[in-house]
């Protein structure tokens, strides 16, 4: 997955995460020592830890070890204890390619000026064929295909969330428990989220957001843009790289072949991680958020 950067990558990753050669090996060095001494962790083949493993750690913190750490332990919890949504083996895999080529979550094949490539999720899902384990599948996979890819781990990323194919079905499909643990881990996620556009949000769903308020950084919170309808979409992303539904100049039938062989190889990518490493989850202290914690009840949706 490795690609030569260009000028303009390394020159960005200079100026905004502070990298170069030394700094960067010498990162390597240290974090790959601290995973092979962890307490919880076990590596059981330490050859897996490659640099390319550990960027996309390394530049989402800007190379402040402790984060990196937190980061990484917080990732590789999510992945093991929710193994369902990090299966990218045989029939689990195939659902969640089959609800990618729907058109459910959309990269586009440019970036836009500032070195961002941009995620367009429509919230259109068939519900007797996917479920919300197929969703968070396939964006576990999608981003971890983005955070593993050079470019986007230094330009980062724009998320728009096109709401407006969201129904009260769809939104009820989604436990409280399991969404909230699911966008909790974008905290940790090594992924640099620059914005969050949501368009059209239905007035059912404002519990959905509420929900994802209380689990997101307030860095996060203070990249979340919302915008009526796509007429006001140009306002806050370059809409020329989307597709035409948006005003840009692909198809979605384009952008989606175009990404999803990207998506194939990174399954295999992080299935061989994933497998090599064991977590002793008896040494672990952590929370796990209870959906009593949480007020209200996606059912309750059902009859406002």
């Amino acid at each position: 997955m490795s690609k030569v950067l260009s000028d303009v990558f390394v020159k960005k990753a200079k100026k905004e995460l502070r990298e170069d050669e030394s700094r960067k090996l010498q990162s390597y060095k240290i974090v790959k020592e601290w995973v092979l001494k962890h307490p919880f962790i076990t590596v059981l083949d330490p050859e897996i830890l490659t640099l390319e493993m550990f960027l996309p750690f390394l530049r989402v913190k800007k190379f402040s070890m402790d984060k990196v750490y937190e980061s990484i332990e917080k990732t590789l919890l999510f992945i093991k204890r929710h193994k369902n949504w990090s299966d990218f083996h045989g029939e689990k895999l195939q659902r969640a390619l089959d609800l990618y080529d729907t058109g459910y979550l959309i990269v586009t094949r440019e970036h836009d000026s500032e070195c961002r490539k941009i995620i367009v999720c429509n919230h259109e899902m068939n519900l007797t064929k996917f479920n919300a384990d197929d969703v968070f599948r396939l964006i576990v996979l999608l981003f971890s295909t983005l955070y593993n890819d050079e470019e986007a781990q230094i330009g980062g990323v724009i998320y728009i969330s096109d709401a407006r194919a969201a129904n009260i079905n769809y939104i009820t499909s989604f436990t409280i428990k399991s969404f909230f643990q699911f966008v909790t881990q974008l905290k940790s996620s090594p992924i640099r989220m620059k914005k969050i556009v949501t368009v059209g949000m239905p007035a059912f769903a404002n519990q959905l957001m509420n929900i994802s308020k209380l689990a997101l950084s307030e860095k996060i919170k203070n990249r979340l843009k919302f915008v009526d309808g796509i007429s006001e979409l140009s306002n806050q992303v370059d809409v020329s790289i989307l597709t035409e539904e948006y005003g840009g100049k692909y198809t979605k039938a384009e952008l989606v072949e175009d990404f999803r062989p990207k998506l194939v190889a990174n399954a295999k990518f992080m299935s061989e991680i994933i497998e090599k490493i064991q977590i002793d989850f008896s040494k672990v202290v952590d929370k796990e958020y209870d959906e009593s914690e949480m007020r209200g009840s996606f059912r309750k949706l059902e009859i406002d």
